[in-house]
């Protein structure tokens, strides 16, 4: 069957950036994550998808800017890395799955019971290599790269966006910018741990050439969605994607951790 012969690329890297003390980014990539929190990082993988087998990829961004807000990205990476070792699923089984990886994270971080820990946001694509969904909480960001044209896949979720959904003020306006990374939704925020739903994508076909590009706001906040795209149609290799759009963010000034995550169906 088609789905058999279907390879997946991928890379990911990981910077603490020019102003911060350690890396509170995270991420899962075919089953490894960022265990030690490892300032600089930069990996490869390849996969042949079988029937009914399904690859989670995910990055997270801990908050709170010290040392808590890495042990909770890092909790939910761990949680994604357990829940990615489970044997083979029907697409009907995936949506179950994601949504436990989002619970068992927000309970990991509950259960630490750290008044000094936030939380972490969360965005991972489940893909059988055909066809893929996106689940998130927060503002990490998940694009698709398809034919030269750049998507973004993913809703932030802060107060800005909820004020510019309400007419309160237009995205340009400075109270926006203030508000752009104030989470109104992340993986720690729910004390009952019984209300942890992330927001979920339509299912989409992955054809073949097309390349997903999961990131932190240090991506983001650093580079224009134009940049981004270039550098996209400029390494059509995902290793050298993730590392290009990770050197991009600090020659404009690096000013967070950055992780850039990229993975795509081979032509």
């Amino acid at each position: 069957m088609e789905s058999e012969r279907i390879t997946l690329n991928g890379g990911v890297s990981s910077h603490l950036g020019y102003r911060r003390g350690n890396n509170e980014d995270n991420f899962l990539m075919q089953g490894q994550i960022n265990d030690n929190s490892v300032p600089v990082l930069e990996l490869a993988m390849e996969l042949r998808p079988t029937l009914y087998q399904w690859h989670c990829f995910a990055v997270f961004d801990g908050m709170g800017g010290g040392e808590r807000g890495e042990i909770a990205s890092w909790l939910a990476a761990e949680a994604f890395q357990q829940l990615s070792a489970s044997g083979p699923l029907a697409q009907v089984d995936v949506d179950l799955l994601a949504e436990t990886g989002f619970w068992d994270a927000n309970r990991r971080i509950i259960l630490r019971e750290d008044p000094d820990m936030y939380g972490t946001t969360g965005t991972a694509v489940f893909t059988d290599g055909e066809w893929f969904r996106v689940y998130h909480l927060g503002d990490s960001r998940a694009y698709l790269f398809r034919m030269g044209a750049l998507y973004q896949l993913t809703e932030d979720q802060t107060l800005a966006n909820v004020k510019i959904q309400a007419g309160i003020y237009a995205a340009n306006d400075p109270q926006a910018v203030r508000d752009s990374h104030r989470l109104t939704q992340y993986i720690g925020c729910d004390p009952t741990m019984k209300a942890v739903k992330p927001l979920e994508s339509r299912w989409m076909r992955l054809l073949r050439g097309d390349r997903l590009l999961l990131c932190s706001d240090g991506l983001y906040d650093m580079c224009s969605d134009r940049e981004i795209r270039e550098c996209m149609a400029l390494c059509p290799e995902p290793v050298t994607a993730s590392w290009k759009l990770v050197e991009m963010a600090l020659k404009n000034g690096g000013v967070d951790n950055i992780t850039c995550l990229v993975a795509g169906r081979d032509v």
